[in-house]
């Protein structure tokens, strides 16, 4: 453009353009949030809202209700106080990465910050495995249950502490 006045129009142009969309997205920043968390909520897998499912479990042949620590993750806050959790022997995984889904379980990474009971890496036996892939971020709660001896798929042998999810069960039948 050698002529200065249409330069000028199209500078002029250009900052009114670029003004229009800002206050465009200003104006509507409250719905483009909105829209954002339906997107997301409906993005959500079953493995990423822990505390309702499988409320019913079979662990060591015994049938466990965990409604009541559902309850108690669901309030948030500071849940670091074992005195209130209503049930102490059952862990808490929050967004632990799968490493591997094997036919024995999960390997899962539970990161860097994790050193109770053993360390990162762990073997989650009984986990409803259905369309999990590595790397998926998984929250869940789990019972402790020994060790795991095993390979995994790079033929490395390994001895990690082991959970059991259970095995989910259908709520007992009311009594009449």
């Amino acid at each position: 453009m050698s002529n200065p006045q249409m330069k000028g129009k199209y500078m002029a142009n250009e900052r009114c353009s670029k003004r229009l969309i800002l206050e465009f997205l200003l104006g509507n920043i409250g719905l483009l949030i909105g829209l954002l968390g339906v997107l997301a909520a409906q993005s959500v897998s079953a493995a990423e809202e822990p505390w309702a499912a499988n409320p019913w479990r079979v662990v060591e042949g015994k049938r466990c209700h965990l409604q009541p620590l559902y309850d108690f993750l669901n309030r948030g806050g500071d849940r670091s106080a074992l005195e209130k959790n209503p049930m102490p022997a059952w862990s808490v995984f929050e967004r632990a990465v799968v490493v591997q889904v094997t036919a024995e379980g999960l390997l899962l990474d539970r990161g860097v910050w994790f050193t109770e009971r053993g360390g990162r890496m762990v073997m989650i036996k009984n986990f409803p495995v259905d369309g999990l892939v590595d790397g998926q971020r998984v929250s869940f709660v789990a019972r402790p249950a020994g060790t795991w001896s095993g390979l995994d798929t790079s033929g490395a042998r390994r001895t990690l502490p082991a959970f059991d999810y259970g095995i989910p069960v259908a709520a007992p039948k009311a009594r009449r």
